[in-house]
């Protein structure tokens, strides 16, 4: 399912323009973000009921992927540090009428509760922080002892952060 809301469509178009075929990629790599929520949702699905989980989607870009997953029952909080990419993100919630939470964070320093998440996701972040160390015990202080961190595979060298 492609992403369909005329007003997030017209933003994307506006920021990219006459660029669009140039980034071509990124544009469909948006507009099927939900669908890539629903993927790793089912992933998760594996190992962890995602009913009433309180979920972060950290580095959530646009919103797409956490949309997906709180379509499967998760309660899904996403932070990011783009205000353009959370304004959009909270277009999509209102248009797909998603109860998630969109808040504007730093990924190195969230200021979330120790042990407060059950699932942390974790995607297309990790190339984009100065300190992996530094994301790695963030998401080790806020994800609960017997919680659940989604990275996808291309991240392969990081194997255990407790």
């Amino acid at each position: 399912m492609r992403i369909d809301c005329k007003e997030y469509i017209d933003l994307i178009e506006e920021k990219w323009g006459d660029k669009k075929d140039y980034f071509r990629n990124s544009y469909d790599f948006l507009l099927s973000s939900i669908d890539r929520g629903k993927q790793i949702a089912a992933h998760l699905e594996k190992y962890v009921s995602l009913k009433d989980k309180k979920c972060l989607d950290m580095g959530c870009l646009d919103g797409g992927v956490s949309i997906g997953i709180a379509q499967q029952g998760a309660n899904v909080t996403g932070v990011e540090i783009n205000k353009d990419c959370l304004h959009r993100a909270k277009i999509l919630n209102n248009f797909y009428k998603s109860n998630c939470v969109f808040e504007l964070r730093d990924c190195l320093n969230t200021n979330f509760e120790d042990d407060y998440f059950d699932i942390v996701i974790c995607t297309d972040v990790i190339e984009h922080v100065a300190s992996h160390d530094s994301l790695m015990r963030e998401i080790s202080r806020i994800l609960r002892k017997q919680g659940f961190l989604y990275i996808p595979e291309s991240c392969t060298d990081i194997k255990e952060i407790r």
